[in-house]
């Protein structure tokens, strides 16, 4: 098999540009291109670029992916990033992790 690297990881949701603009600033990525229905963060050193497709019907059910972030500073981190509230905290394997919802994927 040829190898092969992750380009793009897309996710369809309804309103792309306020999708983007959260996790803009929650990657500290900025917007690399708006093409109205389809918005591009700039790629990590990887060359992985996220996107986020506009879709017009809502999502049903819970999101199959999710993105988790590491961080020095959770609680500093969720404060600054506009929309985020905390969920749930939980303990897996000695390693406490937090659930936060955005209303970005509240769709």
């Amino acid at each position: 098999m040829t190898p092969s690297t992750v380009q793009h990881i897309v996710f369809d949701v309804c309103d792309p540009q306020l999708v983007a603009a959260f996790w803009s600033q929650a990657l500290e990525r900025p917007v690399e291109d708006d093409w109205g229905d389809f918005v591009r963060l700039s790629p990590d050193t990887a060359g992985t670029r996220i996107v986020f497709a506009g879709v017009p019907e809502p999502r049903v059910g819970k999101n199959r992916l999710h993105i988790d972030l590491n961080t020095e500073n959770r609680e500093r981190t969720v404060a600054e990033l506009a929309g985020a509230t905390q969920a749930r905290p939980y303990l897996l394997l000695l390693v406490i992790f937090v659930i936060y919802r955005s209303v970005c994927f509240i769709v």
